[in-house]
């Protein structure tokens, strides 16, 4: 029997004021995706074909659903490779925008040597290999990047292969490359290749020109990645598995979804009629019903099968191949079966729009800017809140606090552990509430 889930938080000290802050804080979902959102982005990408819109509208609500339902910090952008090797983004070919910046700049230039690399990526994706990796080693700062494509099997209908890029950063004193060098030759020495060229690097240009390119199936291998680079490699490998659960259970509802959001975009957004409000709604539903299950697969994933009754009977429901109105009526049980609010109420919630991050990519090299940073500049855009008026894209979160006025505070808080508009200290809030604002 399935029964609606109650979400309540654990107050310590049990008092009135410091509960209903928390219910504060529980913001609907609906506050950071939106249907309507979804439809008017799409219209801005008309030159896509069907299948490139139903890719990016499925990656968008992948996204949203690994980072808010299974709190998965881990982000990745999207792209499609040709068979003729050509790299596309939203429907923009990245590699001609590389290329003819290389072509002007200067032959060992480090645009140039990107170049060398990103092309050695996309020919071996498209001669054998399902895996990449490219290091970039500190130039200024103390850390660098690691670059690690994941290509999918040809798809007919988009004419090409999905591909998904993920970034790594990693320390690095920006004076040596000794940390670079341990994480190139170790990857090297796991594929079954020899690690010692890469001990023989000098420069980044010597990186940037020797990108790692491997075949593996499955997903365990990407927590041996993680853990190369020193980083919780069971995090990145729960990325993946969490992916790959909530795929299996949701596909109807998300090709439903697809359907709803294109239908929207074709039919003039300009007024709101009775018809978008109707399309809007069923939309909501079935991405409140996605979030939920979403919920349901990561607390089996972390707490076991056994201890999640009722999630295993929602679960146990949810299967393909059914009717649409069977489709429907299972929507509304998991859309009630329990608050669709974001639980992490100490960060605010990031406003999800299609292609975010590949826009910002082609943006940043359209004005010149070269690949990697380029792409640096994509995943740090998808870490913008989302805040009206807020535009800051670097880590941070919105005061939980109470301003004088009564109203919450939301002052964007970075590297401190006071607001410095309230006064409230982290230690404090986790005092009243129990909620770590980390």
């Amino acid at each position: 029997m399935i029964v609606e889930r109650q979400t309540t938080s654990t107050v310590k000290g049990g008092n009135i004021e410091s509960q209903l802050i928390v219910n504060e804080l529980h913001q609907s979902i609906f506050e950071s995706y939106s249907p309507i959102n979804d439809a008017l982005r799409l219209r801005n990408l008309q030159a896509l074909t069907q299948s490139e819109k139903e890719f990016y509208i499925k990656e968008n609500v992948l996204s949203y659903l690994e980072e808010f339902a299974g709190e998965i910090s881990l982000k990745k952008l999207s792209g499609i490779l040709k068979p003729d090797g050509a790299l596309e983004m939203l429907g923009a070919n990245v590699t001609e925008m590389y290329r003819f910046t290389a072509q002007n700049s200067a032959r060992d230039s480090r645009e140039n040597n990107e170049m060398l690399g990103m092309d050695a990526i996309l020919h071996g994706l498209n001669n054998g290999a399902n895996r990449a990796m490219w290091i970039s080693p500190p130039k200024l700062a103390n850390y660098g990047f690691g670059f690690l494509f994941q290509a999918g099997d040809y798809d007919l209908k988009l004419g090409g292969r999905p591909i998904h890029e993920s970034l790594i950063r990693y320390d690095e004193d920006f004076k040596t490359l000794n940390n670079s060098r341990r994480i190139h030759s170790q990857i090297s020495n796991w594929i079954g290749e020899t690690g010692q060229k890469s001990i023989r690097f000098k420069t980044d240009v010597d990186f940037l020109k020797n990108p790692i390119l491997f075949s593996e199936s499955g997903i365990d291998s990407i927590n041996n990645i993680g853990g190369i680079f020193g980083l919780d490699g069971e995090g990145m490998r729960y990325s993946e598995y969490f992916r790959n659960e909530i795929t299996n259970k949701i596909t109807p509802w998300l090709d439903r979804y697809n359907a709803v959001v294109q239908a929207m975009a074709n039919s003039g957004l300009e007024s709101i009629d009775k018809r978008i409000i109707e399309m809007n709604k069923e939309g909501e539903l079935l991405i409140g019903a996605m979030f939920n299950i979403s919920k349901a697969v990561k607390r089996r994933l972390d707490e076991g099968a056994q201890t999640c009754e009722d999630d295993n009977d929602l679960l146990s429901r949810i299967s393909g191949g059914v009717s649409y109105d069977q489709m429907m009526y299972t929507a509304r049980l998991a859309y009630h079966y329990e608050p669709l609010v974001l639980s992490r109420g100490s960060s605010c919630p990031v406003a999800q729009q299609i292609g975010s991050g590949e826009q910002t990519t082609l943006s940043s090299m359209r004005s010149g800017l070269g690949l990697i940073n380029s792409t640096v500049n994509g995943f740090e855009s998808k870490t913008t809140c989302g805040e009206r008026g807020c535009s800051i894209s670097k880590t941070h979160f919105h005061c939980p606090g109470k301003a004088e006025d009564g109203r919450m505070c939301k002052c964007a808080i970075m590297g401190t552990n006071t607001c410095p508009s309230c006064g409230l200290t982290k230690e404090k809030w986790a005092e009243m509430t129990g909620i770590d604002c980390a």
